[in-house]
């Protein structure tokens, strides 16, 4: 296998495990900060999978969007970037604003009806015509989709990022990564963040340059696991100290690296799970849209609700797993009911994207 469809199988088979931890970052059943008594273990685990492992999944996926968005392509020219801007209408715009606009539906349907069965809504959701510029864009009702919404705007600034990384031989990467260190992470670009043109510049050098990923980090993979695992475990323990989300930085370049080579490396040692992890690609930007509107809607409010869980720390970790679980099982039904019953609108909801 060459280098280019090594890279290509590689990140197909990440796209479904990486969704999964996206799923993991909201499934988090009760926020640690609104519990009192002995709960150690329960937030030790929340802030390990949610604010550290599982926090690789989203930056991963900006740099392969960079990547192919560059690859093969001169973006400099005119007619090539309106040629591929027009394709984002279809295949980010469009899906953007009807999951948002689902979202809005669902939660207020969902807040509607358990009133009405006379249960308190624990999460009330409020609209106001005001706030629509926040529930669709800035602040997403679909929160989730603020990936979506970063790759848009990734998408106006593409012959921006292409001059710029021409002009300093990529060095325009390293100036974006300094600058993550040291601005705050609010500020935003149109409502994209900093950490969001690092990680997708990041891609889009590694295509310019025709990079072997692979083969330049193959060597150092025992290094970059063993710091990986060390880091994952050990940084939990900082995270309320100032200095985090700088470390944080360095600990995702660090895990983007890792799981790339790990699943590189598992095309060769086992490709039968690779192959099944490639057929669940279909369901990962599904899953995307809509397993939000899911946990709020329904696993959540059920699953918190049940004594079990609710009483210790492993209860509310089963609860946190459970959570991610049956929302990735719901919503893989829900795909494969839409493909059957309402084909062409689960294309336009997953942009044509579908298999």
């Amino acid at each position: 296998m060459d280098s280019a469809k090594q890279l290509s199988s590689t990140v197909l088979s990440l796209r479904f495990p990486l969704m999964v931890l996206v799923v993991l970052i909201h499934s988090v059943p009760i926020s640690p900060d609104m519990l009192s008594g002995d709960f150690a273990a329960y937030k030790y685990a929340v802030i390990l999978i949610k604010e550290v492992f599982a926090r690789v999944a989203v930056p991963a996926f900006f740099v392969f969007s960079g990547y192919y968005a560059f690859l093969g392509k001169d973006l400099g020219k005119r007619d090539v970037y309106l040629s591929e801007a027009k394709k984002k209408v279809r295949t980010l715009v469009i899906p953007y604003f009807l999951w948002n606009l689902l979202a809005l539906v669902f939660w207020g349907a969902k807040d509607y009806l358990v009133s009405l069965l006379g249960y308190s809504v624990n999460t009330p959701f409020h609209f106001a015509w005001s706030e629509l510029p926040n529930l669709f864009w800035f602040d997403c009702v679909n929160y989730s989709m603020w990936f979506v919404r970063d790759l848009i705007v990734m998408t106006l600034f593409t012959p921006v990022i292409y001059v710029l990384l021409r002009v300093t031989r990529g060095y325009f990467v390293l100036g974006l990564f300094i600058l993550c260190l040291f601005v705050d992470a609010s500020f935003h670009i149109l409502g994209c963040g900093m950490r969001s043109f690092l990680f997708f510049s990041l891609g889009a050098l590694v295509a310019m340059k025709s990079w072997d990923p692979i083969a330049k980090l193959k060597p150092l993979r025992g290094p970059s696991y063993l710091l990986w695992l060390v880091a994952t475990f050990t940084l939990p323990l900082v995270f309320d100290k100032s200095y985090f989300p700088h470390l944080e930085i360095f600990y995702l370049m660090l895990a983007i690296a890792s799981v790339v080579l790990l699943f590189a490396s598992l095309q060769e040692r086992a490709p039968g799970f690779v192959a099944l992890l490639q057929r669940m690609n279909k369901y990962v930007f599904f899953i995307y849209g809509a397993h939000t509107i899911v946990i709020l809607s329904l696993v959540r409010e059920v699953l918190i609700r049940i004594p079990i869980f609710a009483g210790s720390s492993s209860g509310l970790i089963l609860a946190y797993l459970l959570t991610a679980g049956i929302d990735i099982a719901l919503t893989s039904v829900a795909y494969q009911v839409m493909k059957r019953w309402a084909p062409r609108l689960l294309s336009i909801l997953c942009g044509g994207r579908i298999s």
